[in-house]
């Protein structure tokens, strides 16, 4: 072979291979380009119209729900069951959209009717329905408030550790300081119903504390009556009728004047537990009044005297 075949088969050799490692270096960038590009573009296209079905079947879902919830609110004036009977059909519309506030806002109306009827357990299925949702989607307010209610229906039902769990790990840790009274009140009657007095007596005065904090002075009367009945009962007598005197001094005025009745009572218990005490207070007030009346007497007889020697 001569010089110049030898040159040319070395030259297309090179060629040859350099063509294909380009070939392959090309095949290579599209593959990259279409799995850097393409592949997302093609993905957020699904996801976008997946997501436009979606909003299309809730915006449908809610219409349809909307009906049902027009003649649910025109019944709940005159027959709650049928008010149910509506709110339970636009449920079921929305059955489909369980995270949406359109679905809790109307297990909380159903809850609401239910309240009414005194079907407390169906009330409470739906509150804990509402309270999940609402929590899901991100209103953790609304939640706490829906969770607190839900506490309350468990501890009338003297379901007390499942009041207690409700407001512990739910309730409080969701709801805002303007709930906060709410959960003390009612973790404070959920231990005393259970004769954990001590720690009612904690959250009693949590309760006073805040409530005087807001200037609330319903709640401070209501926390200073149940604070005397809670040291009635771990016979802090001195201490409970200190309480109930500064509860009645404040229902004085004419806005509080229908929590007169409950501090009553209270006074009426302590009074038979510690009958000493008030004993000891009536004689107190004698002493009192005869100092007082002492001067009152000496001027009388003064003035009497002066008059005889006229």
């Amino acid at each position: 072979m001569n010089r110049f075949s030898l040159y040319n088969l070395i030259f297309f050799f090179f060629a040859a291979t350099g063509f294909a490692s380009a070939a392959a270096d090309q095949t290579d960038t599209l593959a990259a380009t279409e799995h850097t590009y393409i592949k997302p573009l093609k993905s957020d296209y699904a996801f976008g119209l997946d997501e436009i079905a979606k909003s299309a079947a809730l915006y449908r879902a809610v219409e349809e729900a909307a009906s049902f919830k027009a003649m649910a609110d025109a019944a709940s004036q005159k027959s709650l069951s049928k008010a149910a009977d509506n709110y339970l059909k636009a449920l079921v519309k929305l059955k489909n959209f369980r995270f949406s506030k359109q679905y809790a806002d109307m297990a909380f109306s159903l809850s609401e009717v239910y309240m009414k009827q005194k079907k407390y357990d169906d009330a409470a299925n739906y509150l804990l329905k509402c309270s999940i949702s609402y929590d899901t989607i991100g209103l953790k307010t609304v939640a706490g408030k829906t969770y607190i209610k839900l506490a309350t229906i468990k501890l009338n039902q003297k379901k007390y550790k499942e009041a207690e769990a409700l407001i512990l790990k739910k309730g409080y840790p969701l709801c805002g300081p303007a709930d906060n009274l709410a959960c003390y009140n009612v973790l404070a009657r959920t231990y005393k119903e259970q004769n954990r007095f001590s720690e009612a007596k904690w959250y009693y005065l949590q309760a006073n504390s805040l409530s005087r904090k807001v200037q609330d002075t319903s709640n401070i009367i209501n926390s200073l009556t149940e604070l005397g009945r809670v040291k009635m009962a771990i016979k802090e007598y001195s201490l409970a009728m200190k309480d109930l005197d500064e509860a009645e001094e404040l229902a004085q005025a004419e806005a509080y004047a229908k929590l007169l009745p409950e501090i009553k009572s209270a006074q009426q218990a302590l009074q038979a537990k510690a009958p000493k005490l008030f004993a000891a207070r009536v004689a107190a007030v004698r002493v009192e009044e005869k100092k007082y009346d002492a001067p009152l007497q000496a001027s009388s007889v003064l003035a009497s005297k002066s008059s005889s020697d006229k």
